[in-house]
């Protein structure tokens, strides 16, 4: 999900009078696109662009899409050399394709508004330049092609800070997008760093910067659990999720995301009353926005059934289970973190159901999606570990020793250690990360 709602869905302007802009709807956005959009007055596309923004803060991402692709299209119809305005319409297709799921779609989105940017050059363009490689980097870090993400979000730094300012507030997205870049390669006190310098520049910001602070809190409390700070961690959380519900309502999706991460805090120190009223919720607000086939859903359906679990409810834990595999199906290349996450949590109901050849299959697929995308990190030990117990109890005790020692050597390392394995992992970053 998207951590920059304020900042990347452009400040909107509206042109026409509220009667007209009232009366327009997502069938319409549909349609103006079908007819063609030749006789269409000159408002129309701020029209379209409002009304997509409209829905796209109600989650209504489908009806989002029609609007600015309708918008995106009279652009191209109309005024195809006005390079700013094409793409501003490209940034928020990025946006909310970013924000259902479709990954390849929302890079292809960015990517293109680069190429209309670029021969603007970096005096007329750089901003925006910047910030289109901050939501690649972000994408990257999805993906989990870590070294893609940092350079993504070094040439943003670099644009922004020249063109924008050190002290503005897309300056601080890039620095809070790679302290939490750093926060899942391990590379803690470097993330630490970068995170509380923009809080204090987006606290300057607010309130046009409070979607750059929800992820940069999010972040921040993310490293603390990583940390042993659970405590902090919870603060931080709690602060963001107010901010949230103020700015997005209660259930809008930057919500979702931030129970989600409450929901594994109070599972990891086993308040699970409280987790389940977190995730419950998540789950909820994943349902409405994405859909029951979503990796999202599935993430927290998975996180939902581990409560469940922890208390030796299987009854209740299997069907979530069992449903979080349905979302599998056609992800697990796009977002393999994420993936690893629902593979990790099916390995566990496996155990605990004494399944043990399954439970391994289950741990041995996370950890190759890990390791291919973390090298030696320590949710890759983690993994390690599990398919270890796993081998003991099939009675291979010599491939379990071997993995353990593999995973105390990736842990021995000292940037490794404020690993806490029983800690909450950062899920919006991978689109779950655990």
């Amino acid at each position: 999900m998207s951590p920059h709602l304020n900042v990347n869905m452009k400040f909107l302007v509206v042109l026409i009078s509220t009667l007209f802009l009232s009366g327009l709807t997502w069938a319409d956005c549909a349609d103006v696109d079908s007819r063609g959009l030749d006789n269409a007055p000159d408002a129309s596309r701020e029209v379209l662009r409002r009304a997509g923004y409209e829905q796209f803060r109600s989650g209504e991402y489908q009806k989002a899409m029609a609007c600015y692709i309708a918008a995106l299209h009279q652009t191209e119809t109309r005024d195809p050399q006005n390079a700013r305005t094409l793409a501003s319409d490209l940034n928020e297709l990025g946006i909310v394709s970013e924000e259902m799921g479709h990954y390849g779609d929302a890079k292809k989105y960015y990517e293109r508004e680069l190429d209309v940017l670029r021969p603007l050059g970096e005096a007329a363009g750089g901003p925006a330049m910047g910030e289109a490689y901050v939501q690649l980097g972000s994408l990257s870090l999805v993906e989990g092609s870590l070294s893609a993400s940092e350079a993504d979000y070094k040439q943003a730094l670099a644009l922004l800070t020249r063109h924008a300012g050190a002290g503005d507030f897309r300056t601080a997205e890039a620095l809070g997008g790679m302290g939490r870049l750093y926060a899942a390669w391990g590379r803690y006190e470097e993330s630490g760093k970068l995170l509380r310098q923009a809080i204090t520049i987006a606290e300057k910001s607010t309130p046009r910067s409070d979607g750059v602070l929800i992820a940069i809190l999010d972040s921040e409390a993310t490293l603390l659990c990583q940390a042993r700070k659970f405590a902090e961690a919870e603060k931080s959380w709690l602060r963001a999720l107010k901010i949230a519900e103020q700015d997005y309502g209660d259930n809008g999706l930057q919500c979702g995301a931030l129970l989600l991460h409450l929901g594994q805090l109070y599972t990891g120190i086993r308040d699970y009353r409280a987790a389940q009223v977190m995730l419950e919720r998540a789950l909820s607000i994943e349902q409405k926005t994405k859909g029951e086939d979503s990796m999202d859903h599935a993430i927290a359906m998975s996180a939902l059934g581990n409560v469940y679990l922890q208390q030796h409810k299987l009854a209740r834990a299997e069907p979530l289970y069992l449903q979080s595999l349905y979302a599998l199906n056609g992800n697990c290349q796009t977002v393999p973190l994420a993936c690893a996450a629902v593979r990790s949590f099916l390995g566990d109901f496996h155990k605990a159901k004494n399944e043990w050849q399954s439970a391994e299959e289950e741990y041995e697929k996370a950890l190759t999606m890990r390791k291919a995308a973390l090298g030696n990190h320590p949710l890759v030990a983690s993994s390690m570990i599990s398919v270890s117990q796993a081998l003991r109890k099939l009675k291979r005790k010599k491939e379990a020793q071997d993995y353990d020692a593999r995973a105390e050597k990736i842990l021995e390392e000292r940037a490794n250690s404020a690993f806490n394995s029983n800690s909450t992992v950062d899920v919006r970053s991978f689109r779950a990360g655990n």
